[in-house]
């Protein structure tokens, strides 16, 4: 703009100069757009109303597109202008198809769907949100020669999945209801003697929502944002819990009476939102997704993204194509400095049943375990799931209580609810006190983690050698040591 400005005071007003300077401002944003990719997805619906474009897809036509990881400083940066290429090289030619890439961070309070499909005159077009922290793009509609070619330009295009709740039924051991034995389990009260409360710690949750009304949230300030299976934008609806999943988390990790940590700051994308053939709450990939791109660049308490990522949930199948590519789209958290803590599973399977992402090496993997200190019967386990190494490792990391626990539900209401979904938002809020004692494990994933796996107590040998509880039950009165040693 300083260029430009100069040429107009040396040469004076008049049409020709302004004509001038016009064609010069062009012909620099044409070299950005050149530049940047930009220029390879036009706005197509510039000379058409939104109404007579835009058609909201069908959620089980969704398609997601992921391209492998890009490594270095610039790898978002990176990543999108690869994206754009692709798109541009495989959907574009002969003029087929126009694509608007519309960014996740500049999509709200807009009245056209996120995700549509479209026509201008001869042409398809297919408007796609780009989730900038993933490098991920969800598509809402894309044909079989399509597909072909962007995964022949090195695209992995994944269907919207499922993911749903394993509910692992009634347990056998019997506990008053309105106790907290998890937290005398745990050892809480020495952390807590400590000063740690999570204060300063952002926490994000991928769940089924919250009610934010319930006494143990009370005057606690938090972000809140849901992603309807849909895509279509609408005024930001009122902070709700699909189901009482969400709410019995939130209360584990944060809640002011029963929370671990009940000074984390806490941000709730609601992504399960949901029900199945069998009435179970869940949601898709692209809305877990979604809900994990804001969590890592908009949530938080300075809007930064959070620190800690807690996912209780999981898919249960995916081929190897699909593992790499929903392991480089979650990768993207973790080169921010977060860490995403996921369950296992409920599914009482047996062995090599557990659900990604806690299959995945980079992810905390967290398994359940009852009042007598045995991994519970429905808590998954197997092989860890690592891209680009062969190592003999096991899921879970580690096991917290999760069999009868107490924690709010929806209405002022509690209620005791098992499953690994329990034991992950206790492991989630002690990886909060570990940064508050510490806050040079912020942003470093990979030493939080293993500062993680040394707060553990060994189970009975006969757990520990099967591999079904990793490193043993999270044991806070450690914390005590390290803080100590701090």
């Amino acid at each position: 703009l300083q260029s430009l400005t100069a040429v107009w005071r040396q040469h004076g007003s008049g049409r020709a100069q302004k004509r001038m300077v016009r064609n010069l401002r062009r012909k620099e944003i044409r070299r950005y757009k050149q530049r940047t990719g930009i220029a390879t997805l036009p706005r197509p619906f510039a000379s058409q109303s939104a109404g007579e474009l835009w058609r909201p897809g069908k959620v089980e036509d969704i398609k997601i597109v992921i391209l492998p990881e890009a490594a270095g400083a610039n790898a978002v940066r990176t990543t999108r202008q690869r994206m754009r290429k692709l798109l541009h090289d495989t959907l574009r030619q002969e003029g087929q198809t126009i694509v608007e890439l519309v960014n996740a961070g500049n999509s709200d309070n807009r009245r056209l769907p996120a995700v549509a499909s479209g026509s201008i005159g001869p042409h398809d077009a297919l408007r796609c949100l780009y989730l900038e922290e993933l490098g991920t793009a969800i598509f809402p509609e894309l044909e079989d020669n399509q597909r072909a070619e962007l995964e022949r330009g090195g695209a992995t295009v994944l269907p919207n999945l499922l993911v749903s709740l394993d509910t692992p039924g009634v347990s056998a051991v019997s506990v008053d209801p309105s106790s907290s034995w998890h937290r005398k389990k745990i050892n809480l009260g020495a952390a807590m003697a400590t000063g740690v409360r999570g204060k300063g710690v952002s926490i994000g949750l991928l769940d089924s929502g919250i009610d934010d009304q319930h006494p143990e949230f009370a005057g606690r300030a938090m972000l809140y944002r849901a992603f309807p299976a849909t895509f279509i934008p609408g005024r930001q609806e009122k902070v709700r819990d699909y189901d009482i999943h969400g709410t019995h988390v939130a209360g584990i990790c944060v809640g002011r009476t029963i929370g671990i940590a009940p000074e984390a700051h806490l941000s709730v994308a609601a992504v399960l939102t949901e029900r199945d053939l069998y009435g179970r709450i869940g949601g898709h990939l692209a809305q877990i997704l979604q809900g994990l791109n804001w969590l890592a660049g908009k949530a938080g308490a300075h809007g930064e993204g959070v620190d800690i990522v807690n996912a209780s949930l999981g898919i249960a199948e995916l081929d190897q194509k699909q593992r790499r590519a929903l392991y480089d789209a979650i990768s993207g958290f973790g080169t921010l400095g977060g860490i995403i803590v996921a369950a296992t599973g409920n599914s009482r399977k047996g062995y090599g049943h557990h659900g990604f992402p806690a299959r995945f090496d980079h992810v905390i993997a967290v398994g359940a375990s009852d009042i007598d200190d045995r991994v519970a019967d429905f808590s998954d386990w197997g092989p860890a799931c690592a891209i680009d190494s062969d190592i003999d490792a096991h899921k879970p990391d580690l096991v917290a209580p999760g069999v009868d626990i107490h924690s709010s539900v929806p209405f002022n209401k509690y209620r005791v609810l098992s499953g690994t979904s329990m034991a992950t938002p206790i492991v989630s809020a002690a990886a909060a006190l570990l940064i508050e004692a510490d806050p040079s494990l912020r942003d470093n994933a990979a030493r939080l983690k293993e500062r993680l796996l040394q707060l553990t107590a060994r189970l009975p040998s006969e757990e520990f050698e099967s591999r079904r509880s990793g490193r043993g039950r999270l044991d806070l009165a450690k914390l005590v040591e390290f803080c100590n040693a701090n």
